[in-house]
């Protein structure tokens, strides 16, 4: 995956700040047994915390508020993934509010009975696809499930929403004429939004997160030229944290 440089260096920049004024929680080490009297029920850093996780989620076509005409995705091919850092601040014992910063890309291969919605049709196309690279982040309210947890992550439910700067824009198609195979491809393509944005929910325990999104902003800036088509709206993933042991 190639990113640009200078948004690289943005988000790394980003999650050092937080990570320097965040404290350690140590997400796999196990609870010892009444370790809630212990602690007097406080873990020493469950008040800030920041950790980085990767994702990998699936699209899927379904519901979309504006009714629009989904383009059918390719069912295991059609996947995000995002790498970044997550820092949260506790409110009180059951309740805490997180911010996420990362790094995405999101491809959408195309299912052929759909090709009429391509940018550039043609019933030569034996493939195509939509690639998206996303700089962006997430605000989520957490209900913490263990208010005794001591110093870990414990079961929790995030809601909250995303949003996102979509700096790569790509479409490519390969046609097969005869036996003459050639790859079309389209950058920065000027009639993809350029902003993303919409709700996520997301069930956590310990290292292990699933969640789902649903993306409210739109793919494509001119529907009444492009017959209202758009990408899938929603995503189904898991999360894996990375922390000490």
């Amino acid at each position: 995956m190639r990113i640009v440089p200078k948004h690289s260096i943005l988000f790394i920049l980003i999650i050092s700040c937080t990570s320097l004024a965040a404290q350690t929680v140590l997400i796999k080490q196990t609870v010892p047994e009444n370790f809630e009297d212990k602690d007097e029920g406080h873990g020493p850093n469950r008040a800030h915390f920041s950790y980085p996780y990767f994702a990998l989620g699936v699209h899927t076509d379904g519901y979309s508020h504006e009714n629009d005409t989904i383009i059918s995705p390719v069912y295991g091919r059609s996947m995000e993934m995002r790498f970044g850092s997550r820092t949260r601040l506790k409110l009180n014992r059951f309740l805490g509010f997180g911010i996420d910063y990362e790094l995405g890309y999101s491809a959408h291969f195309i299912n052929l009975k759909d090709a009429y919605a391509l940018a550039n049709f043609s019933p030569d196309v034996k493939k195509a696809r939509y690639q998206i690279y996303t700089i962006g982040g997430a605000s989520y309210f957490q209900f913490n499930f263990e208010p005794k947890r001591g110093n870990q992550l414990g079961s929790y439910l995030d809601i909250g929403v995303f949003g996102g700067y979509n700096f790569g824009r790509k479409y490519s198609q390969t046609l097969k004429i005869g036996k003459e195979k050639s790859v079309y491809t389209l950058k920065k393509l000027q009639d993809f939004e350029k902003l993303n944005y919409g709700a996520i929910i997301r069930f956590g325990q310990r290292v292990w997160a699933i969640y789902a999104k649903y993306r409210y902003s739109n793919s494509f800036k001119n529907k009444t030229t492009t017959g209202n088509y758009e990408l899938p709206r929603l995503t189904f993933g898991f999360e894996y944290f990375f922390g000490k042991t």
